[in-house]
């Protein structure tokens, strides 16, 4: 029984399964080479255990050799469903140029990134790179990574196919495709993301950048908040935040309005007087609405003089840096929503019970506020008990 089951493996691997070292030895090939030192090893192994037969060293060779042939192929692989006509026009010619032993154009490599489509065409992307990363290393003809505009348009390519997370290939600190990682690229994916208004895809992004050591910039911040504003995930906006100033991002004026707002939204005057020291300590100006929204938090806590000074701050600045008119009269107007608009809004996230003292203690704050304000020397005259009364009996 043992000498026919011998006889039946002997035959099962016959010359039709044997390995050419012949072959990788007449390659041009850097991978070829390094395949061929593979082969090499698991020969020493296979003998330094005295396997019986030769079968796994038969078995082991043609593997390498299947796997050789699938990695060093220039045929097209037949995907699940057909890349583009153009796609696959421009894909053989690359590959005919590399046949040849001849570097093609970057004019054809770009077109070739500027006509993908689908999720197919992306995928011929990432192979042809491959692709040329071998032929251009094996000929030294290239000594590092693709330019970050290889990258960014490569992501490019993902987005306007729809296969965005394909695209986190583009980030890969190491890469067998020679793409350089870029923020940019990721940039571009963010983007579709807030399109989207995909979180999801954004904590993917936001994950393969760190892992990646992919430095973020202020307007990665910008784009990530944006996304946690659209998306009413002003949870995540805080946390995010924290983050990126903790890697020290600077964020831009107009974060720190998202920032601020957001705050606001959660109702908690402690986030938003603790957002406004982050702002005073990044050195920018306070904007109108970080600015009111301040006010707002102040007079909520029952600071009415605290809440004029930061308005009066405000104005005073928009005067000494001879800011345009229009900005001045933002601020005439921002009192007046003040007034008229946001204690409706406070005094019904208010219990029923307690909406009336509430709303008496809420006007009288706001009553003072003007009081300092005009004592300042803040030219405003707005009816306060007029204004705020019309509002307000319908709430309580």
């Amino acid at each position: 029984m043992q000498v026919a089951g011998n006889r039946g493996l002997q035959r099962a691997i016959r010359s039709p399964f044997l390995f050419s070292v012949q072959t990788i030895l007449t390659s041009k090939s850097a991978q070829d080479y390094e395949q061929l030192n593979v082969v090499r090893s698991f020969g020493a192994f296979v003998q330094g255990n005295n396997t019986p037969g030769g079968v796994c060293q038969y078995a082991g060779q043609y593997l390498v050799n299947r796997r050789m042939q699938r990695f060093l192929s220039t045929e097209v692989e037949k995907p699940n469903s057909n890349p583009t006509e153009a796609v696959q026009e421009l894909y053989q010619k690359i590959i005919e140029s590399l046949d040849s032993k001849n570097l093609p154009p970057n004019t054809l490599r770009d077109s070739f990134l500027e006509k993908c489509k689908n999720t197919e065409d992306v995928k011929l992307v990432f192979e042809l790179l491959e692709k040329l990363r071998i032929f251009k290393t094996a000929g030294l003809c290239q000594h590092a990574n693709w330019p970050k505009q290889i990258t960014r348009a490569v992501a490019s390519a993902c987005i306007r196919a729809k296969a965005p997370e394909i695209g986190l290939k583009t980030l890969w600190r190491h890469n067998v495709y020679g793409l350089t990682p870029d923020i940019g690229a990721a940039h571009i994916l963010l983007l579709y993301s807030r399109e989207k208004k995909n979180i999801v895809l954004m904590n993917k992004i936001l994950e393969t950048v760190k892992k990646n050591v992919l430095k973020a910039h202020p307007k990665t911040a910008d784009i990530v908040l944006s996304i946690c504003n659209d998306t009413k995930k002003w949870s995540s906006m805080i946390i995010h935040a924290k983050k990126f100033l903790d890697d020290g991002v600077k964020l831009h004026p107009g974060a720190y309005d998202k920032l601020i707002s957001c705050a606001a939204k959660f109702g908690k005057t402690e986030n938003i007087l603790r957002v406004q020291e982050l702002l005073a300590a990044s050195g920018f100006m306070q904007t109108v609405p970080s600015t009111f929204v301040c006010a707002k938090a102040y007079l909520l806590k029952q600071q009415p003089q605290e809440a004029a000074k930061v308005i009066f701050k405000f104005n005073q600045a928009c005067y000494l840096e001879n800011q345009s008119e229009t900005k001045k009269s933002a601020v005439y107007q921002e009192l007046e929503l003040l007034v008229d608009q946001w204690p409706e809004v406070v005094i019904v996230k208010q219990a029923k019970v307690d909406r009336k003292a509430f709303s008496s203690k809420l006007k009288d704050c706001i009553s003072k506020m003007f009081n300092h304000l005009q004592n300042m020397g803040f030219e405003v005259s707005l009816n306060v008990d007029e204004r705020y009364c019309s509002k307000i009996k319908k709430t309580t």
